[in-house]
């Protein structure tokens, strides 16, 4: 999460609920989207608690880690937001694919 999502210590989870930030803690502040938007509050994508590093091999040969979701199919293509799409292989491999 950048700094800035937290300037005034309320955020929108992307797909999920609106809440204020204190310290370490969220409190839940409602699930409607429209009251997000009408006060503008910044959208923050995240992860289940249960996921793991991983790391997307890029055409170049090089390696990008970060969290994944458990959930990633083999042979599955998904975006992984603000990144780009990528897909597990057979060999358990995380591959870019596209912007």
């Amino acid at each position: 999460m950048e700094p800035s999502d937290l300037e005034n210590g309320r955020l929108r989870l992307k797909g999920l609920c609106n809440v204020e930030v204190d310290g370490e803690q969220a409190h839940f502040e409602g699930d409607d989207y429209r009251d997000a938007s009408s006060r503008n509050l910044p959208v923050v994508h995240w992860l289940p608690h249960d996921s793991k590093q991983g790391a997307v091999k890029m055409p170049d040969g090089s390696e990008i880690t970060g969290k994944v979701e458990r959930s990633l199919e083999t042979g599955e293509t998904v975006q992984f937001e603000r990144f780009g799409f990528v897909r597990k292989d057979s060999d358990g491999h995380i591959y870019y694919t596209h912007s």
